[in-house]
């Protein structure tokens, strides 16, 4: 049930997306992303409900496999990708959007903590090896976009305006997959944090 591009490419087992999020690489893969998934998600399900959390989490999973797949079609750096770090982010990236509805501080949680949180961690898996951070990238972005449409799904919503945010974000994520210069993929996800700061 991991992910792994030909298997997709080739035999046409698109079920692995969302498998690969339940599969882990031993017992310290999995304890890792159950404590962070407990912290994060907890908070996020008292705010939006058991099913919208499902949700959230579902899209966030599809969206990291589907960045993760893509980036690895075009870098051509096939590996074995399994976890469940990629819908984490999503989670993440809907609490991030919850901390900034809340003028920056929702439960001890600030607009500031959560970014560096996510900068760092992303700074250490393009610094580390055997990390798919294509895939958190994904996730992220897609559980920051899911949690905006959840919110300005809402009768009465008066959010329509940052729908172009989470557009921008959605077609960002995108355009990472039609980007073949090396060089400038590096730079993008420094280009995409600048792109949520301009949110908050």
């Amino acid at each position: 049930g991991a992910m792994y591009p030909d298997f997709i490419r080739i035999n046409h087992e698109w079920w692995r997306i969302i498998t690969a999020g339940f599969l882990h690489f031993g017992a310290v893969h999995l304890v890792n992303n159950m404590v962070i998934l407990y912290c994060m998600g907890s908070r996020l399900e008292r705010v939006t409900g058991h099913l919208k959390f499902f949700l959230i989490y579902l899209v966030s999973l599809i969206g990291a496999g589907l960045l993760s797949y893509g980036m690895m079609l075009r870098t051509g750096d096939y590996a074995v990708s399994a976890g469940a770090s990629g819908a984490i982010f999503g989670v993440i990236g809907g609490f991030l959007w919850i901390v900034i509805l809340h003028r920056g501080r929702f439960e001890q949680i600030t607009t500031w903590g959560i970014m560096m949180m996510i900068v760092l961690t992303i700074y250490y898996g393009f610094s580390s090896a055997g990390i798919d951070n294509w895939g958190h990238i994904g996730g992220l972005l897609a559980g920051f976009a899911a949690q905006l449409a959840a919110l300005c799904a809402r009768p009465g919503s008066e959010l329509a305006g940052p729908w172009l945010g989470g557009a921008a974000l959605l077609l960002l994520q995108a355009g990472l997959l039609k980007i073949n210069r090396p060089r400038l993929r590096k730079c993008l996800p420094l280009i995409w944090l600048g792109l949520m700061l301009c949110l908050l």
